[in-house]
């Protein structure tokens, strides 16, 4: 088992932006040095927790000053990106890091995002995920086309398009390729379209830890989606995103849990998003304390520390 970091960030909105950026950066040198394998970094545009709406940045700042982490942004939100932008920027940057980048893409989850992008709310947001997706490895073959599409307009040029002299391209493709480039999305409902979408797809799933059933119907939703595909599901390519605060002793992990900012993420914003997903009670039913009406407050790596 490989251990990761999903910086959302959950940070408090009494942070300034520079205040999140360099713990972020402080944040990726720490879990490189301890072995973690991933630092994935969320994406939101109206969220004051989660206020990282460029996650390319802090992936570019923070992979000089660290040795092996791989990064990722978890995720980008392509119905509010251009595709053939953010295919360059994709390709281009996975070329700096020289592989120690994959690529997470979601249609986004908030009604406030989707709102301040144009749209009427988030139902109406995976088909223009699906179309930027097509549209980027379009992009990312480098072979001529035009596309008009309900959406987006896209294409790549070819020799019949030189400007009345020869252009040579650039190559902003993924590093050694696209299909060497690890797609992952995320999943929250119990089945997930999303993930058995993932899984017809070959792209690697994340799963948002709401109880052991919701995550074992994950497993089976990506890896019977995976089959069906005619490719082979891995253990190894499930992650699973949940809270965990490491101490000398439970009663130890659960003080200092509770005088940081990561309770203070929890009381504040957390409970009513996780209730609204229905992921509160597989999560009290799990602590087996559920039954007893006595179920412990869960917790969430916060990226904030108290101040």
């Amino acid at each position: 088992m490989k251990c990761g970091f999903f910086h959302t960030p959950y940070i408090l909105p009494k942070r300034t932006p520079k205040q999140v950026f360099d713990w972020s950066l402080e944040l990726a040198q720490v879990c490189d040095k301890a072995g973690f394998a991933d630092f994935m970094i969320g994406e939101h545009y109206t969220l004051a927790w989660e206020n990282i709406p460029a996650p390319e940045l802090v992936i570019a700042a923070a992979a000089p000053l660290t040795k092996n982490l791989r990064f990722a942004p978890m995720a980008h939100l392509l119905p509010y990106h251009h595709p053939t932008r953010l295919a360059n920027q994709v390709g281009w940057l996975s070329q700096i890091l020289e592989g120690r980048y994959f690529a997470g893409f979601a249609p986004g989850g908030h009604h406030t995002d989707a709102l301040t992008h144009g749209y009427d709310g988030v139902p109406d947001l995976f088909a223009p995920f699906s179309e930027a997706l097509e549209l980027m490895e379009k992009v990312w073959d480098r072979k001529p086309f035009k596309y008009k599409g309900e959406y987006f307009n896209a294409g790549y040029p070819g020799e019949e398009d030189f400007p009345g002299f020869p252009i040579e391209y650039a190559d902003n493709s993924p590093w050694h390729g696209k299909e060497n480039l690890e797609i992952a999305v995320t999943g929250i409902s119990a089945p997930s379209p999303t993930l058995k979408w993932a899984g017809s797809r070959n792209y690697s799933p994340i799963s948002f830890f709401g109880g052991f059933a919701q995550m074992k119907s994950h497993w089976d939703t990506w890896s019977h989606a995976m089959i069906e595909a005619g490719h082979t599901p891995e253990h190894s390519r499930f992650r699973t995103c949940r809270d965990i605060f490491i101490a000398d002793s439970d009663a130890e992990a659960k003080r200092r849990a509770l005088a940081s900012g990561l309770a203070d993420t929890w009381r504040e914003y957390l409970f009513p998003i996780y209730k609204k997903f229905n992921l509160m009670q597989g999560i009290i039913d799990d602590s087996g304390t559920g039954r007893r009406g006595n179920a412990p407050a869960p917790f969430h790596s916060s990226g904030d520390r108290k101040s």
